[in-house]
């Protein structure tokens, strides 16, 4: 039998994050990801999960898979758990709104499982989920505590999630941006201070009977009622399912299959630059409907793709779950990236967290560049910051058929472009020539 190691607390990484939690903290060792259990209950709390048969309904609901590692122990705690690594670290302002709506439903089907056991979560927020690309993943697992303990989880759940997706639903354009705006705060944003007032604790009136309907359970013991609540609040979530409208690039051709033999050309073209250069991570910045990040995901790369579309990304959220990809699809537009937040500013920046070998740019520099006014230099800083090794680039020429008839400006030049990334350590290594006279730029950071 192996002798575990000792984890020594001036060796392991502690996250910022979770620096609140009275029951543990987060912390890092080898890429890996523990929890350090504080006290002697929340441990047998936990350890009864583990070994019970909840626990493989809470991870199929969405928990994060945990377990108790067998190699390791962590000096002067009660005990340590060991998480799923989630490769990607993401915020709601990043989600759309079907996105919330899956980290609501699995908030509801872990609640259910918990009460199974007299258990619950002391709290309910959207930075509790991150996304194992397009799977919702529930990481605090030392937010369950017994039923007797204090919980504002019902609370939670209708502030950062039902009462969005009910504004987005009954509130048209109005609600939608209202809905938008709550999503990008964070938890003490105006937004969610508002939804707290005396009034709006009434909203939405279907889920403030549901919510009577769960604390008398709690307060009665009721458990056929307690079922009777989860039920119903699945069936109520199910009815705020958002439908993200058409916009702009909506019907934007990527298909290979109906493809005009000009971006066929563009296809292969950068596909090939991909196999040749075998690294691992891949940001397809401005994706559209993906295409291109779900070829690179088949070619072995992990892959974030954005763009500030909602029906795009939704349209990527639900294939990526359809085929398990390795994708992750996010809303975000190029640029505004969404800057550091959180508790000690422990949510880092979209630079750190999305920073990945390849810089997939196609599409989008003359839209910038020509449409809104954007300098190559900001353009480049942008780039370089997500851009670990690599940024392929598409540049459309002047005399391009879908651009002639814009107003270019002199500076609009492959050259200047070229410039403007060298400045930003990205020099360029090759260049490919497509037929129609574009060019599918790649440039590389001096090892």
């Amino acid at each position: 039998m192996v002798t575990p190691y000792t984890l020594r607390k001036d060796e392991v990484e502690y996250e910022l994050g979770s620096v609140a939690d009275s029951a543990g903290r987060i912390l890092y060792w080898n890429d890996r990801v523990f929890r350090e259990v504080r006290d002697a209950d929340s441990w047998s709390i936990y350890a009864k999960i583990l070994k019970s048969k909840i626990c493989s309904r809470l991870v199929a609901g969405g928990m994060v898979e945990t377990w108790i590692p067998h190699d390791v122990h962590l000096e002067g705690s009660a005990g340590l758990l060991e998480h799923k690594k989630i490769d990607y670290v993401t915020c709601p302002a990043e989600w759309t709104p079907r996105m919330l709506w899956d980290a609501a439903r699995c908030y509801g089907l872990c609640g259910a499982a918990l009460a199974e056991e007299h258990l619950v979560f002391k709290d309910c927020h959207p930075w509790n989920i991150l996304f194992d690309f397009c799977q919702p993943a529930l990481i605090d697992f030392g937010s369950i505590v017994r039923e007797s303990s204090p919980s504002s989880w019902i609370e939670g759940l209708r502030v950062f999630f039902v009462l969005p997706l009910w504004l987005r639903k009954v509130g048209r354009d109005f609600g939608r941006a209202v809905a938008r705006e709550m999503m990008r705060e964070h938890i003490h944003g105006i937004g969610y201070m508002l939804v707290r007032t005396r009034p709006a604790s009434y909203l939405p009136p279907t889920f403030y009977r549901l919510a009577r309907l769960y604390q008398y359970a709690i307060r009665s013991n009721d458990r056929s009622t307690l079922g009777s609540f989860f039920t119903r609040l699945q069936e109520y979530i199910d009815t705020l399912e958002p439908v993200a409208p058409k916009e702009e690039w909506a019907d934007y051709p990527q298909q290979h299959e109906t493809a005009t033999p000009q971006l066929r050309e563009k296809q292969r073209t950068v596909l090939d630059i991909l196999k040749s250069l075998g690294l691992k991570t891949l940001l397809d910045i401005g994706a559209n409907k993906g295409w291109y990040a779900f070829e690179a995901a088949a070619l072995g790369y992990k892959v974030v793709a954005f763009d500030r579309e909602e029906h795009c990304v939704d349209l990527m959220y639900l294939r990526g779950q359809a085929e398990d990809s390795r994708v992750l699809p996010l809303h975000m537009d190029f640029l505004y990236p969404t800057p550091q937040s959180g508790v000690a500013l422990a949510l880092k920046t979209s630079f750190d967290r999305l920073n990945s070998d390849v810089s997939l740019v196609l599409g989008l520099v003359h839209h910038l560049a020509l449409r809104q006014g954007v300098g190559f230099a900001q353009i480049a800083e942008i780039v370089s910051r997500y851009t670990r090794r690599v940024a392929i680039i598409e540049f459309v020429p002047p005399e391009d058929e879908h651009i002639r008839n814009w107003h270019i400006p002199s500076h609009y030049t492959k050259r200047n472009l070229v410039k403007a990334m060298a400045r930003r350590g990205l020099f360029l290594q090759a260049e490919r020539q497509l037929r129609i006279g574009r060019s599918i730029l790649v440039f590389a950071r001096n090892p």
